[in-house]
């Protein structure tokens, strides 16, 4: 019998094929176009049936004792809104001694000094992207004294999200909020850092599927 893990309807998700620009000597291999067609389709089937809740019921929770899904609550963001939000603020990081080479020997690092050109190195933003975040998250952590955390929703529209809580730890942290109407408050300052400089469709807090705890995403 088939693992239906690695199939879509009747295609085999594992296809491939030799890379003709390789070499015949030492050949590389490639996913087949059907097979990687199939894999973006499964995704995408997938994401359509696991889509963000502004809420969930107890059932969802790990305490219901269910065999729950791994869900994270928070707010989305692309992949160079940290940048550009440590951009406009000017946020400055102290290098180390591990990583200032890598920073021209710099010991602080204005983010408000990245150019056009600087964001178009894929590999220094990777570096930026990560610092910015690090940088954003403490920045609000401060602000707000709320738990704040990375994480990777389940979809290919965000790269990332700012994570409050998961329905693993939903009951621990909001046990101790004085209030409602002080968690309101914090929430807001969270929610207007992650809209500044939006364009697009605001971003609010979500109940998204996390794409790294979950088994399931693979079936």
């Amino acid at each position: 019998m088939q693992n239906q893990a690695y199939w879509e309807g009747s295609q085999y998700l594992m296809e491939v094929e030799i890379d003709p620009a390789s070499d015949p000597e030492a050949p590389r291999y490639r996913y087949t176009e059907a097979a990687q067609k199939a894999q973006k389709d499964k995704w995408q089937r997938l994401m359509n049936n696991r889509k963000p809740r502004k809420n969930i019921p107890p059932s969802l929770l790990a305490s219901s004792g269910n065999h729950v899904p791994y869900l994270l609550y928070g707010w989305p963001f692309e992949k160079d809104h940290m940048v550009l939000y440590a951009k406009r603020h000017d946020l400055v990081y102290t290098t180390t001694e591990y990583n200032r080479a890598s920073f021209g020997g710099i010991e602080k690092f204005h983010f408000s000094q990245l150019t056009d050109e600087d964001m178009k190195d894929d590999d220094s933003m990777s570096t930026y992207r990560l610092i910015a975040a690090m940088m954003v998250i403490l920045q609000l952590i401060k602000a707000t004294g709320l738990n704040i955390e990375m994480g990777r929703p389940f979809t290919f529209e965000y790269d990332s999200m700012l994570v409050l809580w998961s329905n693993h730890t939903f009951e621990k942290h909001t046990a101790m909020l004085a209030s409602v109407e002080h968690f309101e408050k914090k929430k807001a300052i969270i929610d207007a850092a992650m809209n500044e400089g939006n364009t697009g469709k605001k971003v609010e807090p979500r109940w998204w599927w996390s794409w790294d705890e979950n088994e399931v995403v693979r079936r």
